[in-house]
């Protein structure tokens, strides 16, 4: 069985970013998946960004002509999607087990009533402290999201995990006696 597939958005890919998460998403351990309409909308991304993430395993999807059509006629007009968003919805659909990363509320609203799988910018935070990722790098980002006026996370949840963090000294407040590291990615997928 496969690693189950992250669907990425825009905005969550602006937040990993500008947490500086990028280099750390390895730790997920689970296929990075970003629709093509999505990477054209992040054009202003470094190069060395798109090299990091293709490097770590990344694959850019594009939709079939016919799914692609079909989502056009598809119900999620009634959610007032952009056209971006509702490729996101629709490749998260296309893979079987597909996890939609959104950090965006309509999108959300649009994938928990589609039944579609869906989290944000801080499970991912979650996810990496559970997998022994370097806690002083996830403070970092959370004080960075904090800090910054265009990220919309919610500032008690960042409050949160920022307590959590320092009650358990710097160390991964999930990690089991057992470090586990990031697992390389499939040069195959």
């Amino acid at each position: 069985m496969g690693r189950e597939t992250l669907v990425v958005d825009a905005c969550a890919m602006i937040n990993l970013q500008r947490g500086q998460l990028l280099d750390l998403l390895p730790y997920l351990n689970r296929q990075l998946v970003i629709p093509a309409e999505i990477r054209l909308e992040l054009a202003r991304f470094a190069q060395a960004d798109w090299s990091l993430l293709d490097g770590s395993g990344m694959r850019t999807f594009a939709l079939p002509a016919d799914d692609a059509a079909r989502i056009a006629q598809a119900g999620t007009r009634c959610f007032q999607l952009s056209a971006s968003d509702q490729a996101c919805l629709a490749v998260a659909r296309h893979h079987p087990g597909g996890i939609l990363l959104t950090d965006d509320r309509q999108l959300r609203r649009a994938a928990e009533e589609t039944r579609v799988p869906v989290h944000g910018s801080l499970w991912v935070v979650d996810q990496m402290a559970s997998r022994s990722c370097p806690v002083e790098r996830l403070e970092e980002t959370l004080r960075i999201w904090r800090g910054d006026v265009s990220v919309y996370l919610p500032e008690d949840e960042i409050g949160k995990r920022l307590k959590r963090f320092r009650k358990a000294g710097g160390q991964s407040p999930h990690a089991s006696e057992e470090t586990i590291s990031p697992v390389p990615a499939d040069p195959r997928a």
